[in-house]
């Protein structure tokens, strides 16, 4: 005897049909990326690697939001270079990506960093539509230390009014486990060991130098204000204590002036791997996407 096909059975082939053929190819292949590498920021940075940066685009796209990346490594380790997946990723999904480089510590102390990381993004902002990106549409973030540094740069003018630009000209800051506080034991707790707070110390003073009068100044979390971009701030679900706090610290802060500020945990991540980018496993650019999807 013939078997027939239930209106059920139907209903669910088609259903299929679309998915394989509609849906899961767009998600899978996303756009094309083309790579653009050791772009100098500065006039004079040519032969410095640490005034260059990288940047990641989708091909055939224009006025695409923009996401402008500053590694961590404490202000003395990281380089642009260990971005490449990160800056696919977002690429791949319509976003323009700058991965940034600045002088490290100990050759440079604050401020240093900051300055080259505000002369980046000022090349950004007036060359970024050049390579597809929306120059109105730009999210700065970081993590670790580049958390701090893109968040002291969207908070205290002085670094972008240089270039006659200000956090108005930012759509958004994503700040990713950073430090916020420049102190010997920012962040801690009566339970922090002597020796935690020693390297702490010890940090600081590689990047910030040994005047601690002048770390105040140089803490994102003394500039809070109410008129900020939208920000995002994130931390690993297995972050240590020590970051996490001084992530409570700033949200609460940033919370009680009034600023738009929203706070995420990253789903099983630590500090490393919170900014492995892209793959089955990766908890992080979920949250960033639809910050900027919703932010744009």
């Amino acid at each position: 005897m013939e078997k027939r096909i239930s209106p059920a059975m139907i209903v669910m082939l088609c259903l299929i049909f679309y998915i394989n053929t509609m849906v899961a190819p767009n998600f899978a292949q996303g756009n094309k990326v083309r790579t653009e590498k050791d772009i100098s920021y500065l006039p004079d940075g040519k032969d410095e690697p640490k005034h260059q940066l990288d940047i990641y685009y989708p091909e055939g796209l224009k006025n695409c939001p923009v996401y402008f990346f500053v590694h961590g490594g404490a202000w003395k380790k990281g380089d642009k270079s260990q971005y490449a997946a990160l800056g696919r990723t977002y690429a791949k999904k319509g976003i323009v990506t700058v991965v940034v480089n600045y002088r490290l510590s100990p050759e440079v102390q604050h401020p240093a960093h900051i300055f080259d990381v505000a002369a980046a993004f000022a090349w950004t902002a007036a060359n970024v539509r050049n390579y597809g990106g929306d120059p109105k549409k730009i999210f700065v973030s970081g993590h670790s230390a580049g958390a701090h540094l893109t968040s002291l740069m969207v908070l205290d003018g002085k670094y972008l009014k240089r270039y006659n630009l200000s956090s108005e000209d930012i759509k958004g800051l994503i700040a990713i486990a950073g430090v916020y506080r420049i102190a010997p034991a920012a962040g801690s707790n009566p339970g922090q060991s002597k020796n935690r707070q020693n390297v702490t110390s010890n940090m600081f003073t590689d990047a910030f130098g040994k005047d601690q009068s002048k770390w105040a100044d140089d803490s994102p979390i003394n500039h809070v204000r109410a008129n900020i971009p939208p920000t995002l701030i994130m931390i690993g679900e297995k972050e240590g204590k020590y970051l996490e706090i001084q992530g409570k610290l700033f949200y609460n802060s940033l919370k009680k002036k009034g600023a738009p500020v929203w706070w995420e945990i990253i789903p099983g991540k630590g500090h490393i791997t919170e900014i492995m980018i892209g793959g089955s496993n990766d908890t992080t650019s979920p949250l960033v996407l639809d910050f900027i999807e919703k932010n744009k």
